[in-house]
């Protein structure tokens, strides 16, 4: 073999091509008298419409029907070219053809929705005829349209495990990595003094203090198991059972890509992170004697939108490489110059769209919301296009929860606020199309389209459990509305700024998009909103509360607009004040907040000099800078006022803007040079800065640097205390929480009145719904019940938890599981298939003695969420209904061709050794195919 000679391997799949020899033995030819197909094998049948010479409607027309409003199924319509056969026989192709041109309506519908040409009216009319078609399919199925023969909806299978998971209770905590290299080193990170404690309550409410100072150590060298065997010991002299053990995370090949060609790098040193093995009897909270402010940032790391440079080779084009991600960086103002101060950098699940808010507690713990988008999202099947998740994480950066909001339709988180005493969250989101069943709050924008509006809807979840206290769906009747602000009053009502492109009950629309700010009671009961701007574009860039004061501030008609509203009696609101504060001259607002000595703070960018926002303390660069105003506590002008330029570098915008220990926090993005790192385009950093707003003193500043040259942070949070020698360790501040959640609404993204139907046999459909205080136990029991036990449900481990199992209770029973109303399915959140459950279900035996139907049950495999929402829903939906087909398809050849004949057998299952002449024939198959491809 001469050097360079490259060798090709080629996986060959046997069932494809035992597929193909299927098809060529007349499943795929259309009719049952096939050339291949002896005559004595198959059955005179009437011409199935897939077959090109039958005369049934085509594809497009069928879809073009159903848009028309014509039934997807319809087997009185089916007209059979087969005299003689029984009625039974008739009925069973009649239902059959119906079937597959109802799912090839909907295929059709799959194809028309990822045309790239299609508009958006049109897009939204194929939409809800396609939901209305699988609608039909699965009430037509229900009916048990077949004789001798079963056809289900999803699958066939002997059980039926639940994907929804409650978490095993561990007792165990892992930190992210602390250390790289070996377990002979010594960890740099844990050099000098080292003193935290941690502080134990037992299971007898008694409290044990250990106090860890690393200088107790002497001159053993501070390795990782050294540490560990010192904290340890600590341990076990205060007769704890808890204990530290490290874990080692093996390093993994890196894969670059340099120009048109990619490279894999060997795989560096391991990694190590701690654990905690602990115990439910003694719960953990860690508190360090130093500790300095903590800043996260939610931002976007890379590009969204897809580049085309021209190099020497010719053109090149580079795909969006953005992810999402929060960064946690020690804001240490005495610091050093050039003094590390990232944490860590969290990348968000890989279904994440947008993260756009985050918020601390005073407790250390970091709350973020986010987009996701396909099927799942942190293992969580969602029922829409998008939903919107909230995260809770801790201080070192694990996660403690994540609760999405369920919606039925798409949403979209927008904002986020912790109330004062940590207790609850408070989430701003939007929703297009329905929040579950019950919402009857859905209006269209036009009468003459189905599109429906977004609404802005609100939320209100318990900070340390996570569940759901109260959701209410407001917004303008006529018009798309989002939120843009949402914070908490000190009664625990709450307050959302947004914009609209219509109007609110009694109020009047001033241009073509609208601000407002809104109340809602601590129950979730909305007040009047209040709308206001000018003519043209106008902007809200969030809330802010003091006392009964509400603040709000945006750009209108292209100024710096303060307003205040007084809360009323009832909860209303009142304007009180508005401030015009300047031209920004192209500049934006990236919000208000209330500091601790009771002042305004209003924060964005200008390329004004000269804003009315106070006596200037630092002056303006000439460009585009961020700004910071400090206001008067009623916002009216005040001698104090006082007005900071701040430039980062370079053309400033500011996304995001808070308050902590006398600081204002700003974070944005400035505009660089291009380079070759960002693909020839402008690159923009993002920046983050703490400004003394009486000073305009800069106290500490950093430079975040993303894939590509591009980095845009959309939130800033801070945490007063929240870095400490723990970030070294990967400890959390604060206490370690080892009970996970157990309600099915907070470990999935049911909501309560959610469904689904249990049918046993040929029985009536019973409905099983979801309440707010399910547990998958509680769960089982409602099914068995609804079963009258002829299924077996129960909750057994399964990986890395507990899940929900149903089998049938005996070999006679028959469990059929299908999907609830449209926005308001249990089955697909549950990670559960629709379909049967039966003991028959590996049984290929076939039914009698004239055809090859079999007893096991037929299953079309198409899942209950199947949507045309994005694209990949798109591609997924035609995938399964092109499945779908091929099943009709084989049930048509099962039909039409004779069992196989049998030598002394008493059943006819297909089992056993594959006869001769098949594997003959697969063998001349292979070898035509080498040749083909070359192997």
């Amino acid at each position: 073999m001469s050097p360079g000679t490259t060798f090709v391997t080629i996986n060959f799949d046997t069932s494809v091509l035992l597929s193909y020899y299927t098809s060529r033995e007349g499943s795929g030819s259309g009719t049952a008298a096939s050339a291949s197909s002896s005559k004595s094998s198959t059955i005179k049948a009437p011409t199935p419409p897939w077959s090109i010479s039958s005369s049934a409607t085509k594809p497009a027309d069928l879809a073009k029907n159903a848009l028309n409003g014509a039934a997807f199924i319809n087997p009185a319509a089916a007209k059979l070219d087969l005299l003689g056969a029984d009625a039974t026989t008739s009925a069973n192709y009649k239902s059959l053809f119906a079937l597959y041109q109802g799912v090839t309506a909907l295929e059709q519908l799959a194809e028309q929705a990822g045309d790239a040409k299609i508009g958006a009216s049109q897009l939204a009319t194929v939409r809800n005829t396609f939901s209305k078609g699988l609608t039909q399919l699965q009430t037509y199925l229900n009916t048990a349209p077949f004789k001798g023969f079963t056809v289900t909806e999803g699958t066939v299978a002997a059980s039926e495990t639940s994907t929804v998971k409650r978490a095993s209770e561990t007792d165990t905590y892992q930190t992210k990595a602390v250390f790289t290299g070996a377990l002979t080193d010594v960890v740099p990170s844990l050099s000098g003094n080292v003193t935290f404690s941690a502080v134990i309550t037992k299971a007898s409410n008694t409290k044990v203090t250990v106090n860890f100072d690393l200088s107790e150590m002497g001159s053993t060298p501070r390795t990782l198991p050294n540490v560990i065997n010192y904290l340890n010991g600590k341990l076990k002299d205060a007769g704890l059972t808890t204990r530290f053990a490290n874990v080692r995370i093996p390093a993994q090949p890196q894969t670059v890509t340099s120009g048109c060609k990619t490279y894999t790098t060997p795989a560096g040193a391991d990694s190590f992170a701690l654990q905690i093995k602990g115990t439910t009897a003694e719960a953990l909270n860690f508190t360090a004697p130093t500790t300095t402010p903590a800043v996260y940032v939610l931002q976007t790391s890379g590009t969204t939108t897809s580049t085309t440079t021209l190099s020497a080779s010719g053109l090149k084009t580079v795909p969006p490489t953005a992810v999402q991600q929060l960064v946690k960086l020690n804001a240490d103002p005495t610091a050093a110059a050039g003094t590390p101060d990232k944490v860590f950098s969290q990348t968000l699940a890989t279904q994440t769209t947008a993260a756009r808010a985050t918020a601390t507690g005073p407790d250390g713990s970091v709350y973020t919301i986010s987009d996701v988008t396909g099927h799942a999202a942190d293992n969580e099947t969602i029922k829409g296009p998008q939903d919107t998740v909230l995260t809770k994480y801790d201080s070192a950066g694990n996660v403690v929860y994540t609760r999405t909001l369920g919606a039925a339709g798409s949403a979209s988180g927008y904002s986020i606020a912790v109330s004062a005493d940590g207790n609850s969250v408070a989430v701003a989101s939007s929703i297009t199309g329905k929040l579950d069943a019950n919402d009857s709050t859905v209006t269209s924008t036009s009468t003459t389209t189905i599109t429906p509006q977004s609404d802005t809807t609100v939320s209100v979840f318990d900070a340390k459990s996570g569940t759901e206290s109260w959701t209410t769906r407001a917004g303008t009747t006529n018009g798309d509305d989002h939120p843009t602000g949402v914070a908490f009053g000190a009664d625990g009502s709450v307050y959302v700024s947004g914009v609209t492109s219509s109007h609110f009950t009694g109020q009047t629309q001033a241009g073509t998009q609208d601000s407002f700010v809104q109340a809602f009671s601590a129950k979730g009961v909305a007040k009047p909103a209040q709308e206001f701007g000018a003519p043209g574009i106008n902007t809200s860039s969030g809330v802010a509360v003091s006392g009964s004061q509400v603040f709000v501030a945006g750009v209108e008609d292209g100024h710096a607009i303060l307003r205040r509203y007084d809360v009323a009696t009832g909860g209303g609101l009142t304007l009180g004040l508005t401030r015009d504060l300047g031209s920004l001259d192209g500049g934006n607002i990236a919000g208000v907040t209330i500091a601790a000595d009771g002042s305004v703070i209003v924060a964005g960018s200008t390329h004004n000099g000269a804003l009315a926002g106070g006596a200037v303390t630092t002056a303006y660069s000439g460009g585009r800078d961020a700004f910071v105003a400090k206001l008067s506590s009623d916002g009216t002008a005040s001698g104090s006022d006082q007005l900071s330029y701040y430039n980062p570098g370079g053309d400033a915008t500011t996304s995001s803007v808070t308050v902590s220990g006398g600081s204002v926090y700003i974070a944005g993005q400035v505009k660089g040079p291009a380079n070759s790192a960002s693909n020839g385009l402008p690159t923009h950093s993002g920046y983050v800065a703490a400004i003394d707003p009486t000073t305009g003193a800069v106290s500490w500043s950093d430079k975040l640097a993303g894939i590509d040259g591009q980095d845009a942070p959309s939130s800033i949070a801070v945490g007063a205390s929240g870095s400490s020698i723990l970030d070294s360790l990967g400890l959390p501040q604060g206490a370690i929480n080892y009970t996970p959640p157990t309600l099915l609404t907070d470990i999935s993204s049911l909501r309560a009145g959610d469904q689904f139907s249990v049918q046993v046999g040929t029985g009536s459909p019973i409905r099983v719904t979801i309440a707010s205080t399910d547990t998958l136990d509680s769960l089982a029991s409602k099914i068995q019940l609804a079963t009258g036990y002829a299924a077996t449900a129960k909750v057994t481990y399964s990986g890395n938890g507990y899940a929900l199992q149903i089998a049938p209770s005996n070999d006679r029973s028959k469990i059929t599981l299908s999907s609830g109303p449209a926005g308001q399915d249990a089955l697909a959140p549950l990670g559960l298939t629709p379909g049967q459950i039966t003991k028959d279900a590996n049984s290929f035996a076939t039914i009698t003695k004239t055809t090859s139907l079999k007893v096991k049950p037929y299953g079309l495999g198409l899942a209950a969420t199947l949507n045309l929402g994005s694209a990949n829903d798109i591609k997924h939906a035609q995938s399964q209904l092109l499945a779908a087909q091929s099943v009709l398809k084989s049930i048509f050849k099962d039909m039409t061709t004779k069992p196989a004949a049998t030598t002394g057998a008493t059943s006819t299952a297909s089992t056993g050794k594959v006869p001769a002449y098949v594997t003959a024939q697969i063998a001349n198959y292979q070898a035509g195919l080498a040749r083909l491809t070359g192997g």
